[in-house]
């Protein structure tokens, strides 16, 4: 199970360090092309040059909605194929849009804490005086560590609710039409 489970897993990975990575180019650009509006203290600092969290904000929930249906419905054809079970008239599990809405929940607040990261980490570096290209150094560091810490447990938290309830749902549905 662990090794059918290890490509979902990078699945929902890649989900999140591709908007990530969005994020990161978006704000170093804003960096790099002077979007910096002079004074730093006299404006918004940080906040100026961030990436237009509103569209991460959509743009990733919709993407991690996708690919934790995708892993959803691999782990219950999965545990269909190991039980022996076909049934080529089945019709979408009606609990499966209220499971995608709950992790669709669980997960709505990632953005805004992604964008607090990121955004004070650049603003450390505004308040230490720092250059363009150490601001974009540190955003790049910032962005891995992000990546590191919340990506890895995404991922994993993810994909184990999305198998746990693919493997529940199918052992439920596989019983009741042998009754």
């Amino acid at each position: 199970l662990d090794a059918r489970r290890e490509p979902a897993r990078r699945k929902i990975e890649a989900t999140f360090d591709r908007w990530l990575d969005y994020a990161r180019h978006e704000t170093l650009s804003n960096i790099e092309h002077g979007r910096i509006k002079a004074p730093i203290q006299a404006s918004g600092g940080a906040a100026d040059i961030l990436f237009d969290l509103p569209r991460w904000r959509s743009g990733f929930s919709l993407s991690m909605r996708d690919s934790i249906g995708e892993v959803m419905q691999d782990a219950g054809d999965g545990e269909l194929d190991e039980i022996g079970f076909v049934d080529p008239f089945s019709m979408p599990n009606p609990e499966a849009r209220a499971f995608l809405d709950d992790r669709e929940e669980k997960l709505s607040g990632i953005p805004d804490e992604v964008a607090e990261e990121i955004r004070q980490s650049i603003q450390d570096g505004m308040d230490e005086g720092e250059s363009i290209g150490d601001l974009a150094k540190r955003l790049q560091a910032t962005c891995s560590d992000i990546s590191l810490a919340r990506g890895l447990t995404i991922a994993a938290t993810e994909t184990g609710a999305a198998y746990g309830f693919a493997r529940s749902e199918e052992h439920t549905t596989e019983l009741q039409s042998r009754q």
